[in-house]
Order: structure tokens, then sequence, then C-alpha cells
């Protein structure tokens, strides 16, 4: 069956709220303190899922936090050079895997940016080139 019943169109149009839903919004609501006064009552007294859903709303989740990472290279090394001190940091052990697939991955994207900014100048100077060409021969 297509959407919106039977025919195209009918039904409630998107975006539009759901009445029934405004209404248990608004009951909640209403009673939010009284609801939560026991949300912690019961935690207090023991119960694990009302103590978990307090703990849950008091303190977000905790997200990974990675050290920096340090590959030492002298300040001329290429890239190419670079990416393999990351390799052999990575097989001797000194940094994860993960991270070495992850400093490599933005030593690519360098790359990629390095080119487009060197193939933007030659452009330009093609161009340059170009409109003294084209103003000579006139």
């Amino acid at each position: 069956m297509a959407r919106g019943g039977s025919r195209p169109g009918s039904g409630r149009p998107k975006g539009s709220s759901n009445n029934r839903h405004n209404e248990l919004r608004e009951m909640l609501t209403s009673q939010a303190e009284a609801l939560l006064e026991q949300l912690i009552t019961l935690a207090k007294e023991g119960d694990l899922q009302a103590l978990k859903l307090c703990i849950d709303k008091i303190l977000p989740s905790m997200k990974p936090v990675e050290a920096p990472v340090h590959v030492s290279t002298d300040g001329t090394a290429t890239l190419a050079e670079r990416a393999e001190k990351v390799l052999l940091a990575a097989l001797s052990g000194d940094i994860s895997v993960i991270e070495a697939n992850q400093l490599l991955s933005g030593m690519t994207s360098l790359v990629r940016i390095k080119e487009f900014d060197e193939l933007d100048k030659r452009l330009s100077e093609l161009e340059k080139q170009a409109e003294m060409t084209a103003r000579l021969g006139r």
C-alpha cells in the first residue's frame, strides 16, 4: 500500500504535530516533579533500573579520549619518510595500528591538498602566460 493510506496525500501532513503525542507530553510535563521524586526514591531503595535512569541523566556517556601521539622525525623529512616512521612506530608497538592508520590518512589528505594547491598555482601561471600570449598576438 502506498504511503498515506489508500489515496496518495491522505493522512496527517508531514511535519504536523500528533495531538495524542502532545497530550501525553503535557500530562508528563505537569507531573514531572512528582515523577522525578518517585524515581529518586525508587533508586534510593535499590531499584536498579531507576538508579540506572538517574545516573544516565546525571552523567553523560563518556567518550574515549586518546593521548597525543608523537612520532619523532627531523624537520627536513619528506612526507614519505614521515609515513615510513609512522609505520615503523606501529610495527614496534609505540603506537597502535588504528593511530597509525589515522596518521597516514591525515598525511594522505595533506598530500592531496598540496597537490591541489600546486596544480592551482600552475594553472594560474598558465592562464597568465596564455593571456600575455593573446595580448602579444593582437
